[in-house]
C-alpha cells in the first residue's frame, strides 16, 4: 500500500509541516554597566545627574552629587545575575519639591542557547510623576526583552546594537578608561530614547512603585529592584535542522495511526468482497503437457 500525494498535502497542509518561527525559554545574561542617567524636575526646574562623567558637562543645572550603592543576587547560583537592588538618596533642602523623577540605567544583555548575542547596552527607565513631592520611593519590576520580530542567528551581528544607545563619535578619557563623547552641545536624553525605541530588540522595564511624599525633609531616598525574569519568552527563526527534525516527528506522529488504519480498511474491504476483485498471481503461468 502506497500513501497518496493527496495524503501528504493534507500532512503538510494541516500539521504545519515547516514551522518556521517558534517560541523557547530561556534566562538572559544580564550586566550592569555602571552607567545612570537621572533627571528630577524640583519647584518646575530640570534638574540632571550622569554617572557618565562626560555627560555631566551638557547638564546645567547639576543635581546634588546622589549617593549610588547597588548590589547584585545570583539567587540559584546558575552564574546568572537574577536581581539588582539600587540604592540612590541625593540631599534636597526644605523648600524641594520633587515632581518628577525619570531614572536610566543601562545593562548589557545577552542570550546565550538558541540564539547568541547581545546588546551592548539596553535601558532600563524609570518615570514617576510625584506631584504632592517625594522623600521615599520604592520601586520593583523586571526587565522584559521586546521583539518586533523573530531572532535569527544574524540579527545581533548586523543590527546596530554594539552602538552606545548616546549615539556619540568622538573618544574622551577619564581615570584611563576610554569613554565615547557626544558631538553635540546639547544632549537630550529623549532623542535619545526615541533611537533606542526604534530597535528591533530592546528592553521595557515593567514596574510598580510607592511613593512617601513626607519621610525626609534633607534627602530624597530611592530603592530600585530590577528583576530578570527567569524565564524570557523568546521569538526566533527555526534553522533548517530543527525544522527537519520537528517535521519528521510531526510526519511520524500522523503517518503511523493513518497508515494502520488504512491497512485494516484495505484488509476489511478484500476479506468482504465489498468490491469485486479478481486475484493476481505474479508467478509465472507454467505450461502443462
Amino acid at each position: 500500500m502506497q500513501i497518496t500525494p493527496e495524503v501528504n498535502i493534507i500532512l503538510y497542509k494541516h500539521l504545519d509541516f515547516w514551522n518556521n518561527e517558534g517560541v523557547y525559554y530561556e534566562q538572559p545574561n544580564v550586566e550592569y554597566n555602571d552607567e545612570l542617567i537621572m533627571v528630577v524636575n524640583d519647584n518646575g526646574e530640570t534638574k540632571t545627574f550622569s554617572s557618565i562623567l562626560y555627560l555631566n558637562q551638557f547638564f546645567d543645572p547639576l543635581l546634588n552629587i546622589p549617593m549610588i550603592k547597588y548590589e547584585i543576587f545570583d539567587d540559584n547560583h546558575d552564574g546568572l545575575n537574577d536581581t539588582f537592588k539600587f540604592k540612590i538618596n541625593f540631599p534636597v533642602n526644605d523648600v524641594t519639591t520633587i515632581t518628577n523623577i525619570k531614572l536610566y540605567l543601562f545593562f548589557k544583555y545577552s542570550l546565550n542557547t538558541n540564539i547568541q548575542g547581545s546588546i551592548e547596552r539596553t535601558l532600563c527607565e524609570v518615570d514617576i510623576n510625584t506631584p504632592l513631592g517625594a522623600s521615599y520611593v520604592k520601586i520593583n519590576g523586571d526587565l522584559v526583552l521586546k521583539q518586533k520580530f523573530p531572532l535569527s542567528s544574524s540579527t545581533f551581528s548586523v543590527g546596530n546594537y554594539k552602538e552606545h544607545i548616546l549615539s556619540v563619535s568622538e573618544t574622551y578619557a577619564v581615570n584611563t578608561t576610554t569613554y565615547l563623547k557626544n558631538d553635540v552641545t546639547d544632549f537630550n536624553i529623549e532623542s535619545k530614547k526615541e533611537y533606542f525605541y526604534n530597535r528591533d530588540v530592546y528592553t521595557v522595564f515593567d514596574y510598580s512603585k510607592v511613593v512617601i511624599p513626607y519621610k525626609n525633609r534633607q534627602v530624597v531616598q530611592i530603592e530600585l529592584t530590577v528583576n530578570i525574569p527567569s524565564f524570557q519568552a523568546i521569538m526566533w527563526e527555526i534553522p533548517i535542522a530543527a525544522k527537519i527534525k520537528f517535521a519528521w516527528v510531526q510526519f511520524m506522529a500522523l503517518f503511523i495511526p493513518v497508515y494502520v488504519i488504512l491497512r485494516l480498511i484495505q484488509f476489511y474491504i478484500f476479506k468482504n468482497r465489498i468490491f469485486p476483485s479478481v486475484p493476481v498471481s505474479d508467478l509465472p503461468k507454467m505450461r502443462i503437457r
